[in-house]
């Protein structure tokens, strides 16, 4: 595949003396960087008799909405989910030994290849797979791409996506101005469903502000964030239509490259806005440094041991 490596740290790999210890450096890590790891298959017995495990990070996957057994409607929860609608690379190998010694190796971010001139196409999670030919049709007569402009279509059966490769920057921008966002998606038998386009491996986030009353407008939030990375978009989201009143909720998103951490507490327009994304780190509120909450701030306890 076509493009840049991305330099990330290597594997980690370490031997601790027992199990404990293993699992207390791993509460550690999952405490440093707002994360679990989480097994998802019993562990497997060696020839050496040892017990090997891979611990996956929680956030990896796609959100699957449960079914509301009075509506039967699929509605995600308030406050979002911590799914990334991806694959998460970081895990942890653990051998776990008979004598106690636990071996690990924890790979967090490899070198990856990132896709060039590439469009992502998201079908629902709930949704039912569309065929081969039924995403070759609607390509056609959606996107309005020439078969020779194609370089590639590659799909994901696991993620349920498309990923569509044009030849050349010029088409792969003039399709992102054009169709990038959510749209309809219609299958051979009439049915709709949502599907979203995008830029394939956007590194752009989803930035969440809570908190603020709706005389405050997203310009002020977009000027107050500016500092933390580049903003693509800022829109106020809704109540879903399953209620009553199917309104502004009170919470801008904004979609953005975050280049710096931010803290779960800014400052905007006199307001103390609540500020949470994937893979947000914990901050003091107070003086905004890491390995503290405001509760044990270095300067409040030495105060109080004096």
């Amino acid at each position: 595949m076509e493009g840049g490596y991305q330099d990330d740290c290597q594997p980690e790999a370490q031997e601790f003396p027992t199990h404990l210890d293993f699992y207390n450096w791993k509460r550690t890590v999952e405490d440093r960087d707002v994360a679990l790891f989480v097994k998802t298959r019993a562990e497997k017995v060696l020839a050496c008799k040892s017990k090997s495990a891979t611990f996956y990070c929680h956030r990896s996957g796609y959100y699957t909405p449960k079914v509301s057994p009075d509506s039967r409607k699929r509605e995600l929860k308030i406050q979002g989910s911590s799914k990334i609608d991806g694959y998460c690379p970081a895990r942890m190998k653990t051998i776990f030994h008979d004598d106690g010694r636990c071996n690990e190796q924890f790979e967090q971010n490899m070198a990856t290849i990132r896709r060039v001139n590439s469009i992502k196409v998201q079908i629902e999670a709930s949704a039912p797979r569309p065929t081969a030919m039924e995403l070759h049709v609607w390509i056609q007569q959606n996107l309005n791409i020439n078969t020779d402009q194609v370089d590639m279509l590659q799909l994901n059966m696991q993620e349920k996506s498309l990923y569509i490769k044009v030849i050349s920057p010029t088409v792969y921008e003039k399709i992102v101005q054009k169709h990038e966002g959510e749209t309809k998606f219609k299958y051979g038998n009439g049915e709709q469903t949502q599907i979203k386009i995008s830029k394939a491996d956007s590194p752009a986030i989803t930035v969440r502000v809570f908190n603020l009353p709706p005389e405050v407008p997203n310009s002020m939030v977009t000027t107050a964030l500016t500092r933390y990375g580049v903003i693509h978009s800022v829109r106020n989201e809704q109540w879903s239509t399953a209620f009553p009143f199917p309104v502004n909720n009170g919470i801008c998103a904004l979609k953005m490259e975050v280049k710096q951490n931010i803290p779960s507490s800014v400052l905007i327009a006199g307001y103390n806005a609540h500020v949470t994304y994937i893979g947000q780190p914990i901050l003091c509120s107070v003086c905004h440094e890491p390995d503290h909450k405001k509760r044990r701030l270095p300067t409040k306890e030495n105060n109080l041991t004096s």
